[in-house]
């Protein structure tokens, strides 16, 4: 018999029943995969692709387990591409490719910087959905979340990473994804360019800065090893720090010695809303 692929409408029932009486030699299921395609389509973000289900023969499957336990754990039907009939010899041969990636995603879209920019966005997006708890066993942002994100405000994503890389080319210290989301908060709290530009300049080439002012203090303490790994909690980690010294730098804090939060800080801080006296003055 010659292999047929179609789009077929999936049930929770038929999932059920390959996952129970046609899922034979399969890899055991991998926790992460299942709570993002659980994430999916609880989000209604499912999409039909060439991605589907497979078959062999006598009909077990042979790809396919993750989307069919989603569809069983969320009781959903959703439509999907089958392919049956396939040579049970193929099961080796599947899933042996390289998943495309959020940034593979936003490249194709003809994004700058799509690596960085990719990561950015997650960084912001996670912010957003746990400002509690740490980011270590979260639903991480899917692929369609950070190319909804992107393409919501495509034109100032662009301009922020240009404005990152140039910063990073001169002080490669910091995390460019922690600080794409760090620029994208400045600017969802209001401040201005004349305001916030003068603190990425500091960062970015610590030219003329005083001992008690808190940025050096940071830019010293970016540049040990230890600063900059602190496992999975890194990003929420740096994007904190970053945090507090912009709330420092906005509000004149003069310190020798700048501490960052602890990497257990139990929720995510908030920059501080823009004052008249900020608006009307500026930095001094």
């Amino acid at each position: 018999m010659q292999p047929t692929t179609q789009i077929e409408q999936i049930t929770p029932d038929f999932a059920n029943y390959v996952l129970t009486a046609k899922n034979k030699n399969n890899r055991s299921f991998k926790a992460a995969n299942l709570k993002r395609l659980i994430t999916t389509i609880e989000n209604d973000e499912w999409m039909v692709t060439h991605q589907g289900i497979a078959f062999d023969n006598d009909g077990n499957l042979l790809d396919g387990q993750h989307r069919l336990q989603a569809i069983a754990k969320t009781g959903k039907t959703l439509p999907m591409m089958v392919t049956r009939n396939l040579d049970s010899n193929i099961f080796n041969c599947v899933d042996r490719g390289t998943a495309r990636s959020a940034a593979d995603g936003l490249f194709i879209q003809g994004c700058f910087n799509s690596k960085q920019l990719a990561a950015g966005i997650k960084v912001y997006l996670l912010y957003h959905a746990y400002p509690k708890g740490a980011w270590a066993n979260v639903v991480m942002p899917s692929h369609i979340e950070i190319s909804n994100e992107y393409n919501s405000k495509k034109d100032l994503w662009d301009n922020i990473s240009v404005k990152i890389c140039q910063y990073h080319k001169k002080f490669h210290f910091f995390n460019m994804s922690v600080a794409i989301a760090m620029y994208k908060l400045i600017l969802d709290n209001n401040y201005s360019e004349n305001i916030f530009e003068p603190f990425w300049r500091q960062l970015a080439e610590g030219i003329n800065l005083q001992s008690d002012n808190p940025i050096l203090s940071f830019r010293n303490q970016m540049m040990q090893k230890g600063f900059r790994h602190r496992g999975s909690s890194y990003q929420r980690y740096q994007l904190n720090a970053f945090i507090r010294l912009f709330n420092f730098y906005i509000n004149g804090v003069k310190k020798t010695r700048f501490v960052a939060p602890l990497t257990d800080t139990p929720y995510v801080l908030k920059i501080n809303p823009l004052t008249p006296r900020l608006m009307n003055e500026g930095i001094v």
